[in-house]
């Protein structure tokens, strides 16, 4: 019966492949619908959130955070 109980190890790596999932298409979103930014600062952060996924989704998102407290 121990075959069908699952390892710890694994729903915890599930649930961080979910959160990160989740971390990159809010980023990607939030990107796309954001027209303060310049279109090359949109492609780089694109670019970073597809071949960095963690760093360049937080990246986007602390820069994304720091310009809407600059507006207000």
């Amino acid at each position: 019966m121990d075959l069908f109980i699952p390892d710890y190890s694994l729903i915890i790596w599930n649930l961080l492949s979910i959160i990160h999932l989740i971390l990159c298409i809010v980023a990607i979103v939030k990107l796309a619908n954001d027209s303060s930014i310049k279109y090359s600062h949109k492609i780089a952060f694109l670019i970073a959130v597809l071949f960095i996924p963690i760093i360049g989704s937080l990246a986007f998102l602390t820069h994304h955070k720091k310009m809407k407290r600059q507006k207000a």
